[in-house]
């Protein structure tokens, strides 16, 4: 589906549109000069689904050079085997959890808990793979007319990665799981849950100028994106967990 120049949602499951497997998360594309940027994979259970729809919005997989995984977390990142041995694609991963995800460490990914809890099949198993590129808070990486920028985004997952891609004087911001629609955040009792980390990394991001605003579940904003980021930096600077 696309939702903007150059930007497909090309995955959610049931906590978004419905588009692809329920366990999914939201996937994005982005066309750049330099290839398809997939954003986050989806849980890797039917990856053909997100195919069908990047092939019927008129893109083509085979055209996909970088795969962007903002956290370890099965539903955004356990399609990324799928796609970098099929495609080829360059992985870039937060530095923080390339090797859990490397080493399929479910109980750091917090697969171990979620599967407990019946959030993913008994029979689920996440599929490592290795990121060919690690970044961090500060990182910047250009990928034809585009700039992304890394912010440090803990307190949802161990050590994940939010990112502004910049064209111009407009910012996409892909904000994984750390914020959603609204200034809400997902605090879940995993590893790397940790509500201090949380709110100093989410206030870090009070610069990121989001005009497009594009979280990992739930509804997007494709104007004045930065109002989401901000209202989750107010509530935390009251001292308040700004959860639904």
């Amino acid at each position: 589906m696309k939702i903007y120049e150059n930007l497909y949602l090309c995955g959610s499951g049931s906590s978004g549109f419905y588009s692809s497997d329920d366990l999914d998360c939201n996937c994005y594309l982005l066309e750049t000069e330099a290839g398809l940027v997939l954003i986050d994979t989806g849980l890797g259970r039917n990856p053909e689904l997100i195919e069908k729809n990047i092939r019927e919005d008129g893109c083509t997989p085979e055209q996909i050079t970088y795969i962007l995984i903002t956290h370890g977390h099965a539903d955004h990142a356990g399609g990324c085997s799928y796609f970098r041995e099929k495609y080829k694609a360059r992985v870039i991963a937060p530095v923080y959890e390339a090797d859990y995800i490397q080493n399929g460490d479910e109980e750091m990914l917090g697969l171990r808990a979620a599967r407990a809890a019946g959030y993913y099949p008994e029979d689920y198993r996440f599929k490592p793979v290795r990121a060919d590129i690690k970044v961090s808070h500060g990182d910047v990486i250009r990928v034809g007319q585009y700039e992304f920028y890394f912010y440090e985004a803990r307190g949802h997952s161990v050590g994940g990665v939010c990112c502004a891609a910049k064209r111009g004087a407009e910012t996409l911001v892909f904000s994984g799981d750390q914020i959603s629609y609204g200034g809400k955040i997902s605090l879940q009792n995993i590893p790397g849950a940790d509500i201090a980390a949380y709110a100093r990394t989410v206030k870090q991001m009070e610069d990121a100028g989001a005009d497009l605003f594009l979280p990992g579940h739930g509804m997007f904003c494709l104007k004045n994106g930065q109002r989401h980021i901000d209202q989750a930096v107010r509530i935390f600077e009251k001292l308040i967990i700004p959860v639904a």
